[in-house]
């Protein structure tokens, strides 16, 4: 099953489904935000007690929504010199090492840093370097930071 969702992946117009996932996601008409949010809410279990606006209707669009923010002290950065803290909801997918600037990032595709960050001089310091890749699942983990230890 997972090789035929990765040809898929491959057939599939991909910046056409991009700009097509965008405009829906930045819809403004009631039924389909609505429906959207409603929709992605049930289907990951969404905890809205954390955000400032715990109303999924009272959103502009899902974007909007995707991206809301939290009410101040909600999640406290903790101050441990090893914390590791999550850009996103979600757990982590990938762990690894840069060969000079190229990784594996998702779906078994190689990427360069420079073509992730859109520029070979803001790649100069990550060469080599360690990536981590956070896949974005709101209904796994708690999004909490936790100390790790580091590994020499």
């Amino acid at each position: 099953m997972k090789v035929i969702f990765a040809w898929l992946q491959y057939l599939l117009p991909q910046h056409a489904l991009s700009r097509l996932a965008g405009k829906i996601a930045r819809c403004r008409a009631r039924w389909c935000k609505n429906a959207l949010i409603a929709c992605f809410c049930r289907l990951y279990r969404i905890d809205l007690s954390e955000a400032e606006n715990q109303d999924p209707k009272s959103y502009a669009c899902f974007d909007e929504f995707f991206t809301r923010a939290l009410k101040p002290g909600a999640r406290p950065i903790p101050q441990e010199p090893d914390a590791i803290l999550s850009p996103a909801d979600g757990a982590l997918s990938q762990v690894g090492s840069l060969t000079g600037e190229w990784l594996i990032q998702a779906k078994g595709r190689d990427y360069s840093v420079a073509a992730l960050l859109g520029d070979a001089n803001l790649a100069r310091p990550f060469m080599d370097g360690e990536f981590v890749t956070v896949y974005l699942a709101p209904h796994r983990l708690p999004p909490r930071a936790h100390a790790v230890p580091r590994h020499p």
